[in-house]
């Protein structure tokens, strides 16, 4: 996985997370997975994915990892009677981050963008339902 435990426990104490997986054993990894998904998900087409989600511990970038912690930790949480504000916040805030980088709002430093594999150009075809803006 691309994250992990520790990943989640800067926003959220581990106490919490130790309760809501103690009833539902598996839902830290459902969450992890589901949110590395999602942010596959507005990624693909614009950004190089293996590259991006290949690297550990400091290789990796903050943006992503912060992203990906952010909507982990909600999907976690959505088992509580109320969602902490601060969870709700900082899921909010890391979708509206997606949507940017989707629309071309936002940039990621230091990722490639994909490539044509037949001449290693950026990849301008249509990919996924989202016409790539470059002409």
């Amino acid at each position: 996985m691309f994250i992990t435990r520790s990943d989640l426990n800067k926003n959220l104490y581990a106490e919490i997370i130790d309760a809501i997986t103690r009833k539902e054993p598996g839902r830290e990894e459902y969450g992890i997975r589901a949110a590395e998904e999602k942010v596959k998900s507005y990624l693909a087409g614009k950004y190089d994915l293996d590259c991006i989600f290949s690297k550990a511990g400091d290789e990796r970038n903050f943006m992503i990892v912060d992203t990906v912690a952010n909507i982990a930790l909600y999907i976690i949480a959505d088992v509580l009677e109320q969602m902490p504000v601060t969870i709700q916040n900082a899921y909010e805030n890391s979708m509206e981050y997606l949507k940017d980088l989707q629309a071309g709002k936002a940039m990621l430093v230091g990722v490639p963008e994909p490539t044509d594999p037949d001449t290693g150009e950026p990849d301008t075809y249509i990919r996924y339902g989202q016409p790539d803006n470059r002409y």
